[in-house]
């Protein structure tokens, strides 16, 4: 987003490092809808990032809050904002009926985004790999130290790995 010009402006939980030319970090957290209005104004579109993959219930950190309560507050918080333009990071497997919570947390946050009203797009990676990514760098050890690899299941699913390089650039474009 910076090589194309864009002024980032992001929303952590804790400032873990220092903001750069163009790039603002804001403290707050996305289920608590009074610290949003103040950071988006005067912005151009909203890139929703937010997905846990395990719940932490004991801390408060749920599918339903994380995926369903952040995205209907980003949501909002976008239109009272005057912004149209709203990116949603969503994964593969998402649909109606699906077994596990986190694919039902997900559908119901795409619902939410595909009625909005606003200019939306839905992004469904599979798995995202890249530098430091524990899982691909965990399979690459593993394989280091076996002559081989046991198949999951029957090996017939479907599972196409995209590096974190290509999902930043798709959501550029």
């Amino acid at each position: 987003l910076r090589e194309r010009g864009h002024e980032l402006r992001l929303l952590v939980h804790r400032r873990g490092g220092a903001a750069g030319s163009g790039i603002e970090f804001i403290e707050g957290d996305a289920t608590r809808p009074e610290n949003l209005a103040a950071g988006m104004n005067g912005c151009d579109a909203v890139i929703n990032l937010i997905g846990i993959i395990r719940e932490f219930p004991s801390r408060g950190i749920t599918f339903e809050k994380m995926h369903v309560q952040a995205t209907g507050n980003m949501l909002e918080a976008s239109r009272a904002a005057g912004i149209s333009r709203y990116l949603q990071m969503s994964a593969l497997g998402v649909r109606p009926a699906a077994v596990s919570a986190y694919h039902q947390t997900k559908w119901r946050a795409e619902e939410m985004v595909s009625t909005s009203g606003l200019e939306w797009t839905i992004f469904r990676p599979a798995l995202i790999f890249g530098p430091r990514d524990a899982f691909i760098n965990m399979l690459a050890a593993q394989l280091r130290l076996a002559p081989i690899m046991p198949v999951i299941g029957s090996g017939s699913y479907r599972l196409q790995p995209i590096h974190a390089d290509d999902v930043a650039r798709c959501f550029a474009l």
